[in-house]
């Protein structure tokens, strides 16, 4: 599955700040991005139909989830709808860094820049989707905010992987650190706001 990926941000994930690589580098990258593209098996899911939302000081009730957050709360200001999306680029991936981690080390700095820029672009191809849908309906989607970011704990990962059922429809397990299996993969909340409020 090809995706448009952010050749800045892979750039700027390896620490190029502002700058681009040496040739002997871009060749490599080129090389990793091919591998990456072979080697991912994208899923998601995708959860709003059901989904009640209601925020108040600073607590946000998104179905059986309830999170404090202020950040979370400001997000979703004016929203009556929320979205719940989850999606993973698959095991692979984590197998090859491992492996190249053993073998070439520099190599695995690249995989990691290139995968984590991949499932980006599998994201925001989803959350274009996820726009479209929003539009068709009459509501505008706020800018997606996922567990870890600002307020938003971790802890709330387990809850928000049932809700979308992401074992069954998309192989995320959690560690006991609230860590996600396969590491290359996003959960986000998306709101959903009238878009003549």
């Amino acid at each position: 599955m090809s995706m448009n990926i952010n050749r800045k941000e892979i750039y700027r994930y390896l620490g190029y700040k502002g700058q681009t690589p040496d040739e002997k580098t871009q060749k490599e990258i080129e090389s990793v991005i091919q591998e990456v593209e072979d080697l991912s098996d994208p899923r998601c899911s995708i959860k709003y139909e059901t989904l009640t939302l209601d925020v108040e000081n600073f607590i946000c009730r998104i179905g059986t989830m309830e999170i404090k957050s202020r950040d979370l709360s400001k997000n979703l200001e004016g929203c009556s709808k929320v979205c719940l999306l989850c999606a993973t680029i698959g095991v692979e991936i984590d197998r090859m860094i491992r492996k190249y981690e053993i073998i070439k080390m520099s190599r695995a700095a690249i995989f990691q820049a290139v995968s984590a820029a991949y499932v980006e672009a599998y994201v925001n191809d989803l959350n274009d989707m996820i726009n479209e849908k929003a539009e068709s309906e009459g509501y505008i989607t706020k800018t997606r905010y996922s567990p870890g970011y600002g307020d938003f704990s971790l802890e709330h990962q387990g809850e928000f992987l049932r809700l979308v059922d992401a074992n069954r429809k998309a192989g995320i397990t959690l560690t006991d650190g609230n860590l996600m299996i396969p590491s290359k993969s996003v959960t986000a909340v998306i709101g959903f706001k009238k878009a003549d409020d």
